[in-house]
């Protein structure tokens, strides 16, 4: 985390120091929306239609499709599968698979690269959501019947499910699988 709080914070000062304006993605949407326009804020912000999912042909494209959007428009998007530069000490995904750092100048995200290709496309768009919201994520949570789980975190799991396959889009192929 220490690592990649230096890692955004000369982000930040780098982009201050070029004039770069403030990103108007960060904290563009709130707690009070629904997951689907949520979603719809982030795919318009990114420009990807409902249906991007189709010009994949895996996870792992999907993943690089969804990053490279982020960092077009500014996210960071940093991965590892160490600690530090450890080879010997691999991130432990049950305990660790992302986190977001939010800032107005170089939002943060970071991906435990040991993760499958679902689980990091996933936890990529579920972190996104938090730069949207403006709410930093450190935390790992296990499963919704923690108590430590949060209106947050359901908010950010719903988006992600949302941006990665639309309710709408959903219901009309299996309305089309049922004929």
């Amino acid at each position: 985390i220490y690592k990649m709080e230096s890692v955004r914070d000369w982000m930040r000062d780098y982009r201050i120091e070029s004039g770069y304006d403030e990103l108007d993605i960060v904290g563009s949407v709130n707690e009070q929306m629904s997951s689907e326009e949520i979603a719809a804020k982030i795919r318009d912000d990114l420009g990807i239609p409902d249906h991007w999912f189709l010009n994949c042909n895996n996870m792992r494209e999907s993943f690089k499709f969804i990053r490279n959007c982020l960092e077009d428009n500014q996210v960071v998007v940093m991965m590892t599968g160490i600690v530090g530069n450890n080879t010997n000490r691999p991130l432990n995904v049950e305990e660790f698979r992302a986190f977001a750092m939010t800032d107005e100048h170089a939002p943060l995200i970071f991906i435990n690269n040991c993760d499958t290709d679902s689980g990091k496309l996933f936890s990529l768009l579920h972190e996104a959501v938090h730069i949207w919201l403006d709410k930093n994520d450190f935390f790992n949570a296990v499963s919704i019947e923690d108590d430590t789980y949060d209106k947050v975190e359901k908010i950010c799991n719903e988006t992600a499910a949302e941006i990665l396959m639309p309710n709408q889009l959903f219901a009309e192929y299996w309305k089309q699988s049922e004929i």
